[in-house]
């Protein structure tokens, strides 16, 4: 099968989680497909086109250029589509896609994301499919009921424009995926699919040591400039960790991610350590003690929980991560519902105190039912379907 693989975002170095799906997706496709993958990138352009050529039959990069995002964004004014949408729109990638899709014979067009949706919306082809992850409307819904005054009415706009293209998404993709129960709901269309996430591999550990060997080590990783993320790490150490480190003087917390927000680089102190830029995640979760995640503005489900739970690390997270979990893997975290709770649950931890057979049910559960190879299958099946 030829697929023509559409990102907004680079799929390598892997900062973001709709990054990790492209990767592990057009990783796992390449056996025994030809794949052409277009994407727009920031930086680390030979490092990309690198490791992406390792699976890709041709490999079409654009800049990520600010200034003219901009001046798509601009075109929102007139044409009422999503900010985000016209950030990445230009009618010349149109006209190549549409060339490829002819000349090279492309039996199925995959997006990732609603940033590149209008690609597949404005062309007659009809074996498209679109991987939303998550509910991107609800996302920025959250967003602006959070957001300060000043901001507020931006975000309300963009929410209103999202709302409207996805239901034009659901109308004009024959396939549409996302990550879980909560936002095929959100989305309110049955034909919408979801198709369960996948988490690290056995060969992804290392045996290196890079957390402290003498303390009980908590970690919190991500992408460190997600405003999600930003308020579950200022709300982590000033709520939570702080209360805990009066109590145990002998833990850290680690901080993992890529492009940490200012906010997040002022909290930091001896015993409160940021590791960036790291390519795996894998060999520094692995020797985690306790992984928290306080995160009040959640959808989708949250590939940071999976990866943890199948490591087998005791997990706390909010009721809103929960909510982002099958009724069964949701039994196999630790669910807090205020700071209280959190702290509480981790002192069970700390003072080992926990459920530990919780914990190792956990790991086989998430390893047996979220599998990127069990995902990328059914996507298969749901093409094979379709056509």
């Amino acid at each position: 099968m030829k697929i023509l693989y559409l990102s907004a975002r680079q799929p390598y170095p892997c900062v973001k989680g709709d990054q990790v799906v492209a990767y592990e997706q057009i990783k796992r496709l390449s056996q025994g497909n030809k794949i052409i993958l277009i994407t727009f990138y920031k930086d680390k352009k030979n490092e990309l086109f690198e490791e992406m050529a390792k699976y890709c039959s041709q490999v079409i990069l654009i800049k990520d250029n600010p200034f003219k995002k901009l001046l798509s964004m601009i075109k929102t004014i007139s044409d009422l589509k999503p900010l985000e949408v016209n950030m990445f729109y230009r009618k010349w990638i149109q006209k190549l896609i549409d060339r490829l899709i002819i000349d090279e014979e492309i039996d199925q067009l995959h997006v990732n994301t609603f940033r590149m949706a209008r690609y597949g919306m404005e062309n007659s082809f009809s074996n498209k499919s679109i991987d939303l992850i998550d509910a991107c409307a609800f996302n920025m819904k959250i967003r602006r009921n959070r957001a300060s005054k000043w901001i507020k009415w931006l975000w309300g706009f963009e929410y209103h424009l999202l709302n409207k293209f996805e239901k034009q998404i659901v109308e004009k993709y024959p396939i549409v995926t996302v990550v879980a129960e909560r936002d095929r709901v959100v989305l309110g269309n049955e034909s919408v699919i979801v198709n369960n996430l996948g988490v690290f591999e056995s060969g992804d550990i290392s045996s290196d040591r890079l957390l402290n060997a003498e303390s009980f080590n908590i970690v919190f990783q991500g992408n460190l400039s997600y405003y999600a993320n930003v308020e579950a790490i200022e709300h982590l150490i000033d709520k939570i960790y702080l209360t805990l480190k009066e109590k145990f003087n002998n833990i850290n917390l680690y901080i993992i991610g890529a492009k940490p927000s200012f906010k997040i680089k002022k909290k930091l102190r001896e015993d409160i350590i940021l590791i960036r830029d790291v390519k795996l995640m894998a060999p520094y979760l692995s020797q985690a003690d306790l992984t928290i995640y306080p995160i009040f503005s959640a959808t989708g489900t949250q590939l940071k929980v999976l990866e943890s739970m199948a490591l087998g690390i005791p997990t706390i997270v909010s009721e809103e991560v929960a909510k982002g979990l099958d009724d069964e893997s949701a039994k196999y975290v630790y669910i807090a519902h205020d700071e209280q709770e959190f702290i509480c649950l981790a002192e069970n931890v700390i003072n080992e105190m926990h459920d530990k057979k919780k914990t190792v049910d956990a790991m086989k559960h998430i390893q047996n039912k979220y599998s990127w190879d069990n995902h990328v299958k059914k996507l298969e099946k749901l093409w094979e379907d379709n056509q």
